[in-house]
């Protein structure tokens, strides 16, 4: 694996190591022709989110406590977030399930790592995405996971009550439907919890 779990007096020399390769396939991705660079875009864009993640971050719109150390390292959730733009853009609908991937994971990183400022971008995009809902070739669970983080975070920015119920059911709504095809995904499983505990919670909490 190009990341790997380790204590904080040895994230350093991973980081290094994980950071030498990722500039290497960088470079090597702008020698590339049309169809290999949609295709090394998609592979670049995990790559990158998993590099913030590896720093321990997280969407600070959930968690406010990482903002500090978010800021340094939000070059790499950007670039994953500019790799998936590409990949989708550039992939042909003969790829339809490589570039509804790449829509996916768009939507996903922005709304986990994106500013504000991609608000709009966001709606967008998950405007494109819910058009392949019934699409059974195209679709899978973790894109209703994506929506229910859209509908969360939006909830957090509503006005008033009403409008916060009303994007958390929606929420609600899109992990429900990703538990249900995903045969026990901790990860879903996981992101239920959290949002059934906000909902419990109520506006207030969340305000």
């Amino acid at each position: 694996m190009l990341f790997r779990l380790c204590r904080q007096d040895k994230v350093s020399i991973t980081w290094r190591r994980g950071e030498e390769l990722l500039k290497q396939l960088d470079t090597s991705y702008s020698t590339m022709g049309n169809q290999e660079k949609s295709e090394m875009a998609v592979g670049l864009a995990y790559l990158y989110y998993h590099a913030w993640r590896f720093h321990g971050l997280d969407a600070i719109w959930r968690r406010p406590d990482l903002a500090d150390n978010a800021k340094k390292w939000q070059h790499l959730i950007n670039n994953s977030i500019i790799y998936a733009q590409r990949a989708h853009d550039t992939l042909s609908d003969n790829f339809l399930m490589k570039k509804v991937y790449a829509l996916n994971q768009y939507l996903f990183c922005m709304v986990e790592g994106g500013s504000d400022e991609l608000l709009k971008e966001m709606e967008k995009a998950e405007r494109k995405l819910v058009r392949y809902k019934y699409n059974k070739e195209v679709w899978q669970f973790r894109f209703d996971d994506t929506l229910a983080r859209y509908f969360h975070r939006r909830a957090l920015q509503a006005n008033n009550e009403s409008e916060w119920s009303e994007l958390m059911g929606y929420a609600l709504d899109h992990i429900n439907m990703a538990r249900k095809n995903s045969d026990g995904d901790q990860d879903i499983e996981h992101y239920y919890s959290e949002l059934a505990t906000s909902k419990t919670s109520g506006f207030e909490a969340a305000a």
